[in-house]
Order: structure tokens, then sequence, then C-alpha cells
């Protein structure tokens, strides 16, 4: 499995590093050249009925949730989304991502996150959500964290602003 979501970084090492403390300010933000989901996701489903989970991000509705892999069904798998401006609308300091079902489908989440690349080129990241959600219901044998059906309640993602001790990288 992956390590503690404590230790586990928004974007891969390699090619990175960590660029100096600080965050993104309101004006910058409305510059943002990409956008990036990040999630990991356990026993999701891509075939029918199952297929068609999706992505909100402050109410719009952005991507679909992949399908775990083969290989990788009863084990966490992490999925990083990358979303031009234009698909992923308005971001602001705080911003919201909700997931939806399909299905019924019995699978689970945690470790949401969002970034925003800097006008100036380097990643500025939200903290990753501490909670795992289930959307198996507490009888599911893989049952952890809080429950959902249709979709997961509200998950706020704060930005950091400047002066901030932001989780930002930028590349080499």
């Amino acid at each position: 499995g992956l390590p503690p979501l404590a230790t586990r970084e928004l974007l891969p090492a390699a090619g990175y590093h960590f660029a100096p403390p600080g965050g993104i300010a309101d004006s910058d933000l409305a510059r943002a050249t990409a956008v990036r989901v990040r999630l990991q996701i356990f026993d999701s489903n891509g075939e029918a009925p199952f297929a068609g989970k999706r992505i909100l991000l402050n109410g719009r509705d952005v991507a679909g949730v992949p399908a775990s892999p083969a290989n990788r069904f009863h084990d966490w798998h992490e999925v990083i989304l990358e979303l031009t401006p234009e698909q992923a609308g308005a971001i602001g300091r705080t911003n919201t991502i909700e997931i939806t079902n399909a299905g019924g489908d019995m699978w689970k989440l945690r470790g949401v996150a969002l970034a925003v690349r800097h006008p100036a080129g380097h990643w500025v990241a939200s903290r990753p959500d501490p909670r795992s959600f289930s959307a198996g219901g507490e009888g599911w044998l893989y049952h952890e964290g809080e429950s959902w059906r249709d979709k997961t309640p509200p998950i706020r993602l704060e930005l950091p602003g400047p002066g901030s001790d932001g989780i930002g990288q930028r590349e080499r």
C-alpha cells in the first residue's frame, strides 16, 4: 500500500524540488496556468453500471473518477488528474470538492488535495484532506471513515496565501 498520507506529496518527487515557503496571492490565483486534483481510490469499478463517477470542483463537473487498476483492485491507488484553468473554472483561496458515486458501487477514497500552477511556474498545493470516505456502507468488508452513498460531503481545501508555509513545488 501507500505510505501514510502525512508523508505523501501531491506531485511526484522526480523532477521537482521544494520551493521556498510561500503560497499564492489572490491576484495570481486568477492567472493559474494549470490545476491538479489528487486523490487515492480503493475498489473503484469502471464497468457498467458503476462507471460514471464524477469529481465536482466548486460545484462544477470537471472530471471522471477512473477505475482502480485490475491488478490493484483491493489496494489504494493514487490518481492525479490534470485540468486546464478553463476546465477547472474559478479557483479561490478555499475550494470544495465533491465526488459522486454511480450504480451503488462499493468503493472508497481518501487524501483529496488540490494544486495550482502559479504564473511563475511552481506548484502551490492544499494539504490533503485527512479523512477517508466509504461508499460501501458500514457492512462493507473494506469500510473505513465516513459513509456516503450518492455524493461525498463537501471536502474543503485551502490554498495557502503569501507568507504561509505553503507546500509549493517548483520544476527544475
